[in-house]
């Protein structure tokens, strides 16, 4: 068995170094590659399959095969089918849909529909994550637990939620009241949520109000408590077993060995493009491919991480008050003339010395000038205004005198 396996990974690279001559690039060096071996299709429906996942034979990197439904919808090739909402190749992260936990009365009887527990049987290639999973309870008269059905892990968890039929109206926060939620541990990877029942409550009294108890781990930016969800059986109807489940995200690896030691296992060394880089795992064994920074694609194909243009994206990549210039693998910011800054991509060019000098100086030049000019004009002004006045005088001291002339020559 394991020659076989080996057999099949030295073939698979085999293909994927075919892959190169099959990627686009554009002529100055950028541009994005193919997400996918050459021949394999890319999406499912309307989700994309970036290698190493595929549905096809020869498409994807053992164990990550995935099973596309009617071009519909993507599956895990797991013993109970987990449906793809996303894959994240960037982060490691598999978004997927599960159905919850529910346990409802009904007439004194309780009955349990439980659905809400998830094997991955690619241990240990995936795990619950962490970091973006919370474990839900919801209902009236709810004592939830989560448990590790790994048989190396040992680990019990859980929330209680109890209120009477008043004290949840209106209530958006999952405090305990209606709603109450924990934490995921590290390293889970098959986990079954259950109910216990709580000696001298008087759940008869409860199912009037709160019919149903639900149980999930569900993706914590997703959930948003309701007052509706504990007061009705709607909530089950539609993400319990017979409706469409909620979103979680599961963390996935390569291997089960750290990137110092997948290194040295080359052809089997999951990172083939150049300008990638080897992540250990966050959560769980073995490691991650991310395209260097400056770089962007899929790190397992060979040629798979392509230039970025960060020029196109300020808000990601600032240049402030300067010109941006793309390089490969990165960027640069020049100041324009007579400005500078010890930093241009984060702060903000200002003048130089020498240009305020030369404003300065330029400046001061001009107002001399103008101060010049209104002299030069000021003194105009009056010579004109004297001109003008001696002129008019004349003339009134001529009349005068013709008036004397005439006067005398009458007499």
């Amino acid at each position: 068995m394991a020659c076989s396996w080996l057999a099949g990974e030295k073939l698979l690279l085999l293909v994927t170094v075919m892959a190169t001559l099959n990627l686009e690039r554009g002529a100055d060096g950028t541009g994005t590659g193919s997400l996918v071996l050459p021949g394999c299709p890319d999406k499912c429906g309307n989700v994309s399959v970036p290698y190493p996942f595929g549905f096809n034979d020869g498409c994807f990197r053992e164990p990550f095969s995935v099973y596309c439904e009617d071009d519909q919808a993507v599956y895990l090739q797991s013993r109970k089918r987990l449906k793809v909402l996303q894959f994240r190749l960037s982060q490691g992260e598999i978004r997927i849909q599960k159905r919850i936990a529910t346990s409802c009365q009904t007439d004194g009887h309780q009955w349990m529909m439980t659905d809400g527990g998830m094997v991955a049987n690619y241990d240990p290639y995936f795990t619950v994550s962490t970091v973006k999973n919370i474990f839900v309870a919801i209902g009236c008269a709810t004592t939830a637990v989560i448990q590790d059905w790994d048989m190396y892990n040992n680990y019990t968890s859980g929330c209680v939620s109890f209120c009477n039929e008043d004290s949840i109206e209106d209530k958006t926060q999952c405090n305990g009241m209606g709603c109450c939620q924990t934490s995921i541990p590290a390293n889970l990877r098959a986990y079954q949520p259950s109910f216990l029942a709580v000696s001298g409550v008087d759940y008869t009294a409860v199912q009037k109000f709160s019919p149903c108890s639900y149980a999930l781990v569900v993706e914590q930016d997703w959930f948003k408590f309701n007052t509706s969800y504990a007061k009705s059986r709607e909530y089950g109807e539609r993400y319990g077993i017979k409706g469409r489940g909620v979103p979680l995200v599961l963390d996935w690896s390569v291997g089960n060995q750290p990137c110092d030691q997948a290194k040295k296992m080359d052809p089997l060394y999951a990172c083939r493009a150049n300008n990638s880089e080897c992540v250990n795992a966050a959560n769980g064994q073995g490691y991650l491919c991310n395209c260097s920074s400056g770089y962007d694609g899929n790190p397992y194909l060979e040629g798979g991480c392509q230039d970025i243009n960060e020029c196109d994206d300020p808000l990601l990549y600032p240049c402030k008050g300067g010109h941006c210039h793309n390089a490969i693998g990165s960027y640069t910011c020049s100041c324009p003339s007579g400005t500078q800054s010890k930093d241009p991509k984060n702060i903000t060019c200002t003048a130089t010395i020498d240009l305020i000098i030369g404003i300065g100086v330029g400046s001061a030049a001009g107002f001399i000038i103008l101060v010049l000019i209104a002299i030069f004009l000021t003194r105009s002004f009056k010579a004109r205004r004297a001109t003008k006045l001696k002129q008019k005088l004349y003339k009134k001291a001529e009349m005068k005198s013709n008036r004397s002339l005439n006067w005398q020559h009458h007499v």
